[in-house]
């Protein structure tokens, strides 16, 4: 009995290291994103289409136009048709292990075309529209606004991408005469249709170089990508029903009337985890509001000049440097990645997220302000996020330096700032 035992535990440990080696990652479930543009020198069309991540090692495709089947058992995910004309339908279908699957829904040409007049060549995009933008006073400021920065993620779970963008307001955002025309940030639809959409207000509102990105994806796992980012005072999110939100502590706070500079180094900073496909707040802390304080915090208790983040007179250039991710730290579900610094100090926080109620629980935290350190001064002005060590779970690479999946120090090569990494 004492040898069964030993065998049975010896099972049970070896059953539940293979399950932890090979669990599969949660992953979007995104449709075949098939796309079909004009061939570049103008004569037919190029389709492309997307592999799933289930897909990558043996599976082919086969292609069909007008329901006829013109090509069979490609290995790679795009075509050249040159009897495609602006009207020929097209579907693509799995293969796998020589059994097709179903084909996806039909697509035709994206009907933008445009010519580069160096090459003369003819290509082809997808033109999608946007949306009048009014200020706070209800006028129509659309003019003044521009498309800048967009991140792309399924936030209604039909399959298809919808983009997060950045819309900037192209006039004079610092003055404090400005009380109604501030950055945004819009969820479209490939149509053009805006879904809900953040006025940022008059405290995300300094230098170009300020980072107020928004990023998204499905924490949760429920198949509807979140949104994420960084907030203040006097936000208003405008919901997909209609209503509004105004995010903070301090709603009607301007901290352009305290430090008019080029970045914002006063006042409130949280963190903000949306309903993708609504907009609404999820109440992530324990104060139960649709926010929580940031937890990179701009000064430490005792702290209160810029210099502090390695630079002084800059403005807050590198205090204003801000990362967000989602590494799979456990090497099955995403978690939320928070970094702060550019050159000199850094911090960084992982967060877990409970998928019922959407309170974040803290993984893990970094702070590194040593000079005399190996990791002081190693980071960039952006990460990656890789598996390097082969366990099975995620790091973070920042610059010169790879932090582990549990937070601490994995490696640095020691050769400090630069402006931009690979993997």
């Amino acid at each position: 009995m004492r040898f069964l035992r030993k065998w049975m535990l010896l099972s049970l440990i070896l059953i539940g290291t293979a399950t932890q080696t090979n669990a599969q990652r949660h992953v979007d479930k995104l449709d075949r994103g098939l796309v079909t543009t004009i061939a570049q020198n103008g004569s037919g069309n190029f389709v492309s289409w997307r592999v799933l991540g289930e897909e990558y090692y043996d599976v082919t495709y086969n292609l069909y136009a007008n329901g006829t089947k013109i090509a069979s058992n490609l290995t790679a995910s795009n075509y050249v048709h040159t009897a495609g004309t602006a009207t020929t339908t097209y579907q693509v279908s799995p293969v796998v292990r020589g059994v097709e699957g179903e084909k996806c829904a039909a697509v035709t040409r994206w009907s933008g075309t445009d010519t580069y007049s160096l090459t003369g060549f003819t290509t082809g995009y997808l033109d999608i529209p946007g949306q009048t933008a009014t200020d706070r006073a209800g006028l129509d400021a659309t003019s003044t606004y521009e498309f800048n920065d967009v991140v792309a993620a399924d936030v209604n779970g039909d399959g298809q991408l919808e983009l997060i963008c950045k819309r900037n307001y192209t006039g004079d955002r610092y003055l404090t005469s400005n009380t109604t025309r501030f950055n945004r940030i819009e969820v479209l639809t490939l149509t053009g249709v805006r879904l809900w959409w953040i006025d940022l207000g008059p405290n995300m509102q300094a230098g170009p170089d300020e980072q107020w990105d928004a990023i998204a994806f499905d924490w949760d796992m429920d198949g509807k990508a979140e949104v994420l980012l960084r907030g203040a005072d006097n936000i208003i999110i405008h919901k997909a029903d209609g209503t509004t939100d105004t995010i903070g502590d301090n709603p009607s706070y301007d901290s352009r009337t305290v430090s008019n500079t080029q970045y914002t180094s006063v006042g409130n900073e949280y963190l903000l985890y949306l309903n993708g496909t609504t907009g609404e707040p999820y109440p992530i802390g324990d104060n139960n509001k649709g926010w929580m304080t940031y937890p990179l915090k701009r000064y430490e208790t005792g702290e209160s000049s810029l210099a502090v983040w390695g630079k002084d007179g800059d403005g807050g250039h590198r205090a204003s440097k801000h990362y967000f991710g989602a590494p799979y730290l456990d090497g099955q579900k995403p978690s939320i990645f928070l970094g702060r610094g550019a050159s000199t100090r850094h911090k960084f926080a992982a967060y877990d997220v409970d998928p019922a109620t959407h309170k974040l629980t803290r993984r893990w935290y970094w702070s590194n302000n040593i000079g005399s350190s190996p990791w002081f001064g190693q980071g960039y002005h952006n990460f990656a996020i890789q598996d390097v060590d082969m366990d099975g779970r995620d790091e973070i690479m920042f610059g010169s330096m790879t932090i582990d999946d549990n937070g601490k120090g994995l490696s640095t090569v020691g050769l400090g700032h630069g402006d931009a990494q690979h993997c």
